[in-house]
């Protein structure tokens, strides 16, 4: 039965959406809006027609990309998307884009109004209207929250369509089976819960390899078609499953993430409690952990109505560059309900840029990434806050190659205090730098997943006479790891063996003689006898990126046969890492700052001085090697104050 379901939904899925009007209409935003507020101020629904107002007065804001290469990009991305073979599925990506190239090139900006009929404004209100009074799970919502939680007939920026219907045939009956129980029934939260485990059952694979890197959000009917994409389609498509049922749900973001790369965003929903409780369809459901050791600078909710504090609607005013992350008039800073946020009032230093915006950046591990905005006053002071604890900021103006210093860096501590970093060219100090990365749990969990390994040695066939020389008994390090065996006597076969349930993910392995030398083996060898010599060979290839990794989990092992009985000195292991730890014998510089209007000179200063310098010198700061995890700073380093 739960077979024919699924089947059932799946073609359901599959069945393209209708868009809300054919192109080419002579619609404007006037007359769309003026036949829809007739509508309602003829019927006497006065509520409706204050939604009506609400949809219309913002919908003049609102565009979409469109272009008869995007109309092809979409036709061919929803045909493939029904091929079922993922690897199949990739390849025939990759070849799309191949054959169209810049997806973007040739697009033309869209205003809503030439996408939209009134006829399918109103049908969309009255839907929303039945939900939010009549359906089970969005009663609880005032009528501003009505307007920005389950009215909208549109989520970003992708070409409106007509989705209601059929994405909630799909998923309604979820949410509908908890009507049995009494304790759900008539929860969001549960009704949640339930259609995100549908949306997992759906099949939607998260993967941004599928998709082409654009700033153009796909329409809905292309995302539930493609069945996979990115972090931000997910909880876009997850957005509008959840209020085509009548749930209540956002689209949360964090432009930047705080201690790593990348942005994301998540999906937000409003409880009956009054709570909101994030979530990412049905990847994580709600009330479950959210990337807790993720750190957040900032979070916003992507709006449908206009908002006048945005960098971009204040921008209309002052007709500067605006950075990408904050380039959309839709934006309501909610760090609040995800943080007790650190306040900041700064004056900035004189400077030859006469800028009226000023932002925080934090550091992506490349670049200075702006997260918010604060107008600068005839004082030169700017005011910051509900900026996450934790977290190390730099206020920047915005140019055309990027992030431009215009003050001291600073951290807003655990408790909320701030501490300022300022240049000190006199005081230096050693650093010892092992890691240009933080350890991220992925891969703590590949040197986890060796503990408990063991070193095993023997002269004739594996398992009849093998001797277990040394256990691995706490958590390895990510980086080199020794193990003694000294006192194991000769041996011809050495190995290393994981334990149970691991698949043994080694990125390097090294046997030593008592010299202190790497011994050459006569040959390599693993459990896996469907493991080609490369792969083996990638344990021992000298690059910590590269690795070995079982397709068993059952005594898992890889070793060596040094063809006759030898006595080793020591075992050295390294488990399946990033490769972002401090290698001897590399190079080290500091990330470029933007180039000075004047430099007037090119000697290797301090990032901190190029941080707070007038000139935003370039700055080529190398750091030598004094031993293998130990590099001494060849530049001056910041003093603190509080």
């Amino acid at each position: 039965m739960m077979g024919i379901r699924k089947l059932i939904f799946t073609i359901l899925l599959a069945l393209p959406l209708c868009a809300m009007s054919a192109r080419g209409g002579n619609a404007s935003a006037d007359s769309v809006g003026e036949e829809v507020i007739a509508h309602y101020a003829k019927a006497g629904d006065t509520l409706r027609l204050k939604a009506a107002r609400f949809l219309v007065d913002n919908m003049r804001h609102h565009a979409y990309y469109d272009s008869p290469l995007l109309h092809r990009y979409y036709s061919r991305a929803e045909q493939i998307g029904h091929e079922r073979d993922y690897r199949k599925r990739m390849t025939l990506f990759r070849e799309l884009y191949a054959e169209l190239g810049d997806i973007g090139s040739g697009k033309q900006e869209v205003g809503d109004a030439a996408g939209l009929t009134a006829e399918a404004l109103i049908a969309n209100i009255d839907s929303a209207f039945v939900d939010w009074r009549q359906g089970r799970w969005a009663r609880h919502l005032s009528f501003p929250e009505f307007c920005e939680w389950l009215l909208p007939y549109r989520v970003a920026d992708e070409r409106p369509e007509r989705w209601r219907g059929r994405l909630s045939a799909v998923y309604r009956p979820y949410a509908e089976a908890l009507d049995s129980c009494d304790e759900r029934a008539g929860s969001a939260y549960w009704a949640a819960r339930a259609v995100a485990s549908g949306l997992a059952d759906s099949g939607y694979r998260m993967d941004d390899k599928a998709l082409p890197h654009t700033d153009i959000d796909l329409p809905v009917s292309t995302m539930v078609a493609m069945g996979m994409g990115e972090c931000s389609n997910y909880a876009r498509l997850s957005v509008f499953v959840m209020r085509a049922c009548g749930i209540p749900v956002a689209l949360d973001f964090t432009p930047q993430w705080a201690n790593k790369a990348h942005r994301h965003w998540w999906n937000a929903l409003l409880s009956e409690r009054g709570q909101v409780v994030p979530f990412l369809g049905g990847d994580v459901l709600p009330g479950e952990s959210q990337r807790s050791a993720d750190r957040l600078a900032k979070v916003y909710r992507r709006t449908f109505a206009y908002r006048p504090e945005s960098a971009a609607a204040l921008n209309e005013e002052f007709g500067e560059l605006l950075p990408p992350t904050l380039s959309s008039p839709f934006m309501a800073d909610v760090s609040d309900e995800y943080f007790r946020g650190g306040s900041v009032s700064l004056t900035l230093p004189e400077t030859v840029l006469k800028r009226r915006l000023a932002y925080l950046a934090v550091f992506d591990n490349a670049e200075w990434v702006p997260v918010c905005h604060s107008v600068v006053d005839s004082l030169r002071r700017v005011s910051f806050g509900s900026l996450g604890r934790g977290v190390a900021y730099l206020p920047v103006y915005w140019g055309r190659a990027g992030s431009i210093p215009c003050g001291n860096p600073f951290a807003v501590l655990a408790d909320g205090s701030i501490k300022t970093f300022s240049p000190d060219s006199v005081h230096t100090v050693t650093l010892t730098l092992t890691r240009k990365y933080p350890v991220f749990g992925r891969i703590y969990d590949f040197a986890r997943s060796l503990q408990g390994g063991y070193i095993e040695a023997c002269d004739t066939a594996w398992n009849k006479d093998a001797v277990r020389i040394a256990d691995i008994t706490g958590v390895p390090s990510t980086w080199w790891n020794a193990i003694d065996v000294s006192k194991a006597g000769r041996h011809r076969f050495w190995r290393l063996v994981a334990p149970p349930n691991s698949h043994c993910d080694v990125a390097e392995l090294a046997f030593v003689g008592k010299d202190g030398r790497p011994v050459a083996a006569a040959d390599t060898l693993c459990d896996d006898m469907r493991h080609d010599g490369k792969k083996i060979r990638e344990a021992f290839d000298g690059d910590a990126v590269s690795y070995f990794r079982s397709t068993h989990f059952r005594k898992a092992w890889i070793g060596i046969d040094m063809g006759k009985p030898s006595e080793l000195g020591a075992v050295r292991f390294m488990p399946r890492n990033d490769g972002n730890h401090v290698e001897p014998g590399h190079t080290y510089q500091s990330a470029t700052m933007p180039e000075a209007r004047s430099a007037s000179s090119k000697r290797c200063v301090p990032i901190a001085t190029a941080l707070c310098s007038k000139e935003y010198l370039r700055v080529r700061c190398t750091f030598s090697m004094t031993s293998r995890l130990a590099q001494r700073n060849a530049c001056s380093p910041w003093k603190t104050e509080k």
